[in-house]
């Protein structure tokens, strides 16, 4: 038998399941308010420990007062409320002495203590609106950007999670602007001739310098656990005109699969368009193709064909990278950056192994005496310079290679017709030479 359902009864349930629904809305909701709805204030549960974002003495507590209540005693809830802001706002744009510009100092200190020490959503939320006023940004959080960036490496999900939670991102644009200053790119490589020996693909590089601005004690530990790249630079107004090595910190992991696979596709989408749009210039990508120049004269030529008579097409300084094209033989076919074609001896191209491909040292300064071909293992020595030739140590055993001014001076000593057979027959000398073929 059949039952039948009354058009009342439908309504019935329908009600009542729309009212479940309510319900369990409503109860999200009222959690939420619960937690906003107590004597919370911006002081509270904040620690003045060793790692701190500020010194503490540089709290002025007790001081400025809003309604009778000083500063660090408002009430989170308080400033939730977008009424109470407002007119608290105000009170601290109205600067009528130096000092007031300190209101708002105090505040954004209080706020970014909190969002360190606490990952608190609200203190993230009220920082992010009360610093869209001109006045108590620049006395707020311009003040403090370098520790702003530090508070995002520690926990740059916390940045992305509450900017798309507020669909606000006026905090994580403020910081995108200035990160960037703390990389480097490809182009600092080019200008600075820097040679990385030793990397992988899209390495996110932070600067020694960068490095020695950070105070928060756990975010240093934090850095000093991730590689760290030797990056040979060349003579440049960032190394003082000198030739050195420096060590950059790849922080790539701090945004790698275990951030990415926090996000949710709300969040995924804010940091692509937000973070990575930004970042996607500063990820070094290595390829094996290319080569540094390495040479003890500073430069070496790049010549039209493979040898050391050829045209010389253009100097190209040590520790600036090639393309290498083919390296079949002695000569290696290169693509400088300014785009031209040639050939470079291997001898002068350090890979990307960090060693030479092959090296002819001699047993003196001279090109007639006994030479060998060796393959160098890790760093060649240069141990002096006599008479256009470099004394060098390597694989354990010492000989000399040519400068390039004595290449070039062996290569245009003059020639003579000893039979009518070889026109172009050099003239002889006393032992038989080693044709210079380094270039």
């Amino acid at each position: 038998m059949r039952t039948k359902i009354s058009l009342a009864t439908i309504l019935l349930f329908a009600s009542l399941f729309i009212l479940g629904c309510q319900d369990k809305k409503n109860n999200k909701t009222m959690n939420e308010i619960t937690k906003l709805d107590d004597n919370t204030k911006l002081i509270d549960g904040i620690k003045f420990e060793s790692d701190f974002l500020f010194d503490k003495n540089d709290f002025d507590l007790k001081k400025y007062k809003y309604n009778q209540t000083y500063l660090e005693d408002i009430k989170i809830k308080d400033l939730l409320d977008r009424n109470f802001r407002f007119h608290f706002m105000e009170y601290l744009k109205d600067v009528k002495t130096e000092d007031d510009n300190f209101k708002s100092t105090l505040i954004c200190k209080l706020l970014l203590t909190r969002i360190f020490q606490l990952s608190d959503s609200n203190a993230f939320y009220i920082l992010s609106e009360i610093s869209k006023e001109e006045i108590i940004s620049y006395n707020g959080i311009e003040l403090y950007e370098s520790t702003l960036i530090e508070t995002f490496l520690q926990n740059p999900y916390l940045y992305i999670q509450q900017s798309a939670k507020y669909k606000d991102s006026s905090l994580l644009d403020y910081i995108m602007k200035m990160f960037p200053t703390y990389l480097i790119n490809e182009e600092f490589l080019e200008m600075n001739l820097g040679y990385i020996r030793k990397g992988k693909n899209n390495m996110l590089l932070l600067k020694p310098e960068s490095i020695k601005l950070l105070t928060l004690k756990s975010l240093v530990k934090k850095i000093d656990l991730l590689s760290k790249i030797e990056i040979q630079l060349g003579p440049s107004f960032y190394t003082n005109f000198e030739t050195k090595k420096e060590f950059f910190t790849d922080i790539s992991s701090l945004f790698g699969n275990d951030f990415l696979e926090k996000l949710s596709k709300s969040e995924k989408e804010l940091y692509e368009a937000k973070v990575l749009s930004i970042l996607a210039d500063f990820y070094i990508k290595l390829d094996s193709n290319k080569e540094i120049i390495s040479d003890p004269d500073g430069y070496t030529n790049l010549r039209k064909d493979k040898n050391t008579t050829s045209e010389i097409l253009q100097k190209v300084q040590s520790g600036e990278q090639v393309e290498v094209l083919d390296n079949t033989g002695d000569w290696c076919n290169v693509k400088t950056k300014e785009g031209k074609i040639g050939y470079i001896h291997k001898s002068r191209i350090k890979s990307n192994n960090n060693s030479v491909s092959v090296l002819r040292i001699y047993d003196r300064a001279d090109f007639t005496s006994f030479s060998k071909e060796i393959q160098p293992k890790g760093e060649i020595e240069y141990v002096n310079k006599i008479n256009g030739w470099d004394f060098i140590k390597v694989n354990g055993r010492v000989g000399y290679i040519p400068t390039e001014e004595q290449k070039q001076e062996f290569a245009n000593r003059p020639k003579r017709k000893n039979s009518f057979l070889a026109e172009d027959e050099p003239e002889p000398i006393k032992k038989k030479a080693f044709w210079d073929f380094f270039g």
